[in-house]
């Protein structure tokens, strides 16, 4: 089983994730809409008002844990990691909006309503666990 394939499948097919933060020993979790490139397999992107208080979180503690959001079709099929660290993105909106429209249902809107706000944030994962069953799990380490 080649589970660096299966984890590009999944975190480009899966247009959401379950993102969790932790400053002063308080956690919090979101979920944001994800894009990805196989290009750079190790990173996912995601868009946030420069002013929520997300992006504060991220300037305390760039340390992260996230999990895909499952399709329904694909029952418990995920993707995880635990050792992820987050970064403001050199790229703008405006120069990955075709990988975000094309990867995000409806985010032509969120760009027409919010674009001018938005920041692009970088997911750097380091090692990842690719869940496909009961007892078919493999790790992945970019």
């Amino acid at each position: 089983m080649d589970y660096t394939e299966k984890y590009q499948e999944i975190v480009q097919k899966a247009f959401s994730i379950a993102l969790a933060t932790s400053v002063d020993n308080k956690a919090n979790i979101r979920c944001v809409s994800s894009c990805f490139n196989p290009a750079k397999p190790g990173i996912i992107y995601f868009s946030t008002n420069r002013n929520m208080p997300k992006v504060t979180e991220f300037s305390k503690n760039n340390e992260v844990a996230f999990t895909t959001v499952p399709a329904a079709a694909d029952g418990h099929i995920h993707v995880r990691s635990q050792k992820a660290t987050i970064h403001k993105s050199d790229f703008t909106i405006e120069e990955l909006k075709d990988m975000f429209i094309k990867q995000i249902p409806g985010f032509e809107r969120t760009l027409e309503m919010a674009g001018k706000f938005l920041d692009v944030y970088e997911i750097h994962v380091k090692e990842a666990i690719v869940v496909l069953g009961p007892m078919q799990t493999g790790t992945v380490t970019f």
